[in-house]
Order: structure tokens, then C-alpha cells, then sequence
């Protein structure tokens, strides 16, 4: 249902539901955000929606705040936000600590151990083994992962329209080193894209290369369906994982992996709080 709504209809279906139910409405992107936080929230005082997109939950939640209708909060993916223009941020909306929801699952601790060791084949993969550290995995993932992002930001800031959702990691990856090959994977999304981008290959090459020595924190561009892919990647060719196991496998796992411990070590969970306890309501469960 709430995947048609406009964001004036989800904040229209906010208030009829106000009518007779006066919990919290704490507002997420998608089935994916409600899939981790829905076990969290304190389902007698607060209420849990998907909004289907980033720019419909945002839109809502800034009617209810213009409207003064209290009780209304939101958990959005961070990103760009502090490295390209965006919105002004206000007081009923918390981002995500990392890029979205799943890199923060991806880095949180003990979670890739524990999805390695449940389809890994464990006679090559063993925890706390050199190379299969959990430190290992974040930094292999991320290594495979960034120069995706990077692009990604590239492309949005100076609006190349290159094609890099669902981006096809493995493709991109030399298979001797272990690594992405940049001029591949720009020529890949270049491939995918529908023929708008000003710049050549080698341009966006340069561009790439510029920026690459900038970045000081390669973690702040990683999404988590490029650390799911990237891990999947590794499981089967380093750690002996079955065939089938793919992203999708992994971020449904690293989502299970995660508690209530872990939720609450995130700045997201702080900020929510905080929100919470000047709006007077309450979101999550009290342990």
C-alpha cells in the first residue's frame, strides 16, 4: 500500500491514523530499514512505517513538523548529506551513522563473522584467523566497495547520469588482484547509462583518480548493497560459500545478526531517543 503514496498521502495516512491511535509514527525509507528496526521499537507506544523512498519520507515528516503533528519522527540513509548541498536538516530527522542502514549493519561488530561462519566453508574460513579477521572483512569489502561510491559521488555532484544502482561489483573486479579495475568500471557504468554523460571514459578517469587522493575516510562512500556484494564475492571465491549465496542472502543475514546491543551503539539510536523525549513520546523498547 504505502509504496504508491505521495508523501502528502503517507502524511494524509499519519493523521487518519491519529484518529484512533495516538502512538508514535517513526517513519523509515524502506522494508529493508523496518526489517532491522521493527524488532526494537516498543510496539505499545510507537508505530513503524516504510515510506518507500528517501524524498517521501522526508517530505511527510517536514508536513508533519510544518502542521505541528507531534509524534512524528524518521530515520533516513545519510548519504550524501555533509558532502554534497542538501535540505536543511531539522529536529525529527536522524541519518544514518554510515552511507544507509546496511553499511551500518555491515560495520557493526561481530556481524560479518558471524554471516562468514554460517555459509563460509569453515574448514578455509576459521574466526580470528589471519585474513578472516573481522577487521579483514570490513577492509577487503570496503577496498571493493569504495571505488564504487566514489564514482557514485562523482556522478552526482558534477551530473555525468552515470549508471551505478546495482552496480555489477564482480565485473569489475581483476580477478588477479583481487581488486576493482577503475577504468572498467567506468567503462561498465558508462555502458549502462543512457548516453547523456558529457565526459569521455578517460576524463572521468582523471576526475576519479583527483579525487581518489582526497578522501581521507573511504568508509563515508560505501553503500551496503555494494559491502553485501563485495562480501558475497569473497565468501565464494576466498571462503569456499556455496554458489547461491548472494547479496541479497547476506543482507537478509547481517540484518538477523544484528540486536538490540548493537542498535543501541549506533548514533542514530541516541539521536532518536533524544528527539523522542522532547517530543514527549517514546520509540524504543526499554531493556
Amino acid at each position: 500500500m504505502f509504496d504508491l503514496l505521495t508523501s502528502d498521502e503517507l502524511y494524509a495516512e499519519m493523521v487518519m491514523r491519529r484518529t484512533n491511535d495516538d502512538r508514535t509514527f517513526l517513519v523509515v525509507e524502506g522494508v529493508a530499514d523496518l526489517a532491522v528496526f521493527d524488532r526494537f521499537v516498543d510496539r505499545n507506544r510507537c508505530q513503524i512505517l516504510a515510506a518507500h523512498g528517501k524524498s517521501r519520507a522526508f517530505d511527510a515528516i517536514k508536513k508533519a513538523s510544518e502542521n505541528s503533528f507531534l509524534g512524528a519522527l524518521a530515520i533516513l540513509d545519510r548519504d550524501w548529506v555533509g558532502l554534497l548541498p542538501h535540505e536543511a536538516p531539522f529536529d525529527r530527522i536522524s541519518y544514518t551513522d554510515d552511507y544507509d542502514l546496511d553499511a551500518c549493519v555491515f560495520y557493526s561488530e561481530s556481524v560479518c563473522e558471524s554471516v562468514a561462519s554460517a555459509f563460509a566453508d569453515l574448514s578455509v574460513y576459521e574466526i580470528g584467523k589471519n585474513g578472516c579477521r573481522e577487521i579483514d572483512i570490513h577492509n577487503r569489502c570496503q577496498d571493493l566497495a569504495f571505488p564504487i561510491g566514489l564514482l557514485r559521488f562523482i556522478s552526482a555532484r558534477d551530473s555525468l547520469a552515470l549508471s551505478l544502482r546495482d552496480f555489477p561489483i564482480a565485473a569489475a573486479i581483476d580477478r588477479s588482484t583481487l581488486r576493482i579495475d577503475v577504468p572498467k568500471m567506468i567503462k561498465i557504468a558508462l555502458g549502462k547509462s543512457d548516453g547523456s554523460c558529457p565526459l569521455t571514459e578517460d576524463e572521468i578517469l582523471q576526475i576519479y583518480l583527483t579525487e581518489a587522493d582526497k578522501v581521507q575516510h573511504p568508509r563515508r562512500y560505501c553503500s551496503g548493497h555494494d559491502l553485501a556484494k563485495a562480501f558475497a564475492y569473497l565468501l565464494k571465491v576466498e571462503w569456499g560459500a556455496a554458489s547461491n549465496v548472494g547479496a541479497d542472502i547476506v543482507e537478509r543475514s547481517s540484518r538477523a545478526a544484528m540486536s538490540y546491543e548493537l542498535i543501541k551503539r549506533l548514533e542514530t539510536h541516541g539521536n532518536v531517543e533524544r528527539m523522542a523525549a522532547a517530543l514527549g513520546v517514546r520509540v524504543w523498547k526499554v531493556q
